[in-house]
């Protein structure tokens, strides 16, 4: 039986949201509340709705939130657990569980130091099936907050100009962005690699747009998702 949520926030201390991630002086026109816990060597975050229960739990491995480590949990506003996964000095290791409202299993994802190895999709009744590609139309998913037009012209100015394989045209580096319900990224990883500087420096301009995004909404809900980042390396003239 997944474990359910019991924790419900405090007014003191909170940090509230709205759905665009904006940061408010009071729960009026909140969407989400943030109460950090400190620790004997890092802090956890407890995310709240506007009810006062808990949906997510992260824990950091230091003062200043930047570095996850350890089992970060996830539930719906039933209290059902909605998801778990694993962090290693700041990055996903392990398994990545997400479940549906019943507590069945939706999908199962592997990572190994940030890297994706493997996903599994399961229907509600639990019976394996092909992981859908298309994106869920009735789900408001995250963006960068002033637009895909100026993220590609602040992605191609930042990028710095490498030398090319011999005899390629352009090569693309994907980066995968965990953008958090306050609107900033949490986590980054490679999800397509082209190796070595390349993937570094993909690395480094992602990291000069971490403030600037909107979370995804699932109904009114912000949550924690993926938004992936195309970092191109075009040929030197």
């Amino acid at each position: 039986m997944a474990a359910q949520s019991q924790k419900t926030a405090s007014p003191i201390d909170t940090v509230y949201y709205n759905a665009a991630a904006e940061r408010l002086p009071s729960r009026v026109g909140a969407a989400r509340g943030i109460v950090t816990e400190p620790t004997a060597t890092g802090m956890v975050q407890h995310i709240y709705n506007t009810t006062g229960h808990q949906l997510e739990q992260i824990p950091y491995s230091d003062k200043e939130g930047k570095v996850r480590e350890g089992v970060a949990l996830s539930w719906y506003p039933s209290g059902q657990l909605r998801g778990s996964r694993m962090y290693r000095e700041g990055q996903l290791e392990g398994q990545m569980q997400a479940y549906y409202p019943n507590g069945t299993l939706r999908q199962l994802d592997t990572f190994e130091k940030g890297d994706s190895k493997s996903r599994l999709c399961y229907d509600a009744n639990g019976k394996a099936m092909k992981c859908p590609t298309q994106l869920d139309a009735s789900r408001v998913y995250a963006r960068y907050r002033r637009g895909t037009l100026l993220l590609e012209e602040e992605v191609r100015h930042a990028v710095r100009r490498l030398p090319l394989p011999a005899g390629s045209k352009g090569e693309r580096v994907i980066v995968a962005c965990m953008v958090g319900v306050d609107g900033q990224i949490h986590q980054t990883h490679i999800y397509k690699s082209v190796g070595g500087e390349y993937d570094l420096e993909a690395l480094r301009v992602v990291s000069t747009l971490r403030d600037n995004w909107t979370p995804e909404l699932e109904g009114p809900e912000p949550v924690e998702s993926y938004y992936m980042v195309n970092v191109d390396f075009p040929p030197l003239h």
